[in-house]
């Protein structure tokens, strides 16, 4: 377990949308709490995601990443980001060729 002190905290906005082949994702936001993260975001038209994260060349283990088949909306949950990473990588994919982006989320 990390000391308390050492684990971010707080949201992060992100607003920042890609093109994932036929489709697109929003990333709205990532919440930073001290057992993990959560990510917020929308993939239209609703379909399947994979999620890798990197926070300055780390890779972060994913937990859980649930879409809504209906609305899209969705939540990916990770293990927590360090006070101390500069740079979180949200890497995603979808089904199909060409269905592949990243975001690099600032968070200084």
């Amino acid at each position: 377990m990390r000391p308390r002190a050492t684990v971010r905290r707080g949201p992060v906005k992100v607003g920042e949308r890609v093109r994932l082949g036929d489709g697109r994702v929003n990333v709205e936001q990532v919440d930073c709490a001290g057992d993990s993260i959560r990510i917020t975001l929308a993939v239209e038209p609703p379909s399947e995601l994979a999620v890798r994260l990197t926070a300055d060349g780390r890779r972060l283990d994913v937990l859980e990443v649930e879409i809504d088949e209906d609305t899209g909306r969705g939540r990916v949950t990770a293990y927590p980001l360090m006070r101390s990473d500069e740079m979180l990588r949200i890497g995603l994919k979808g089904r199909g060729r060409g269905a592949e982006a990243s975001i690099d989320v600032p968070l200084l």
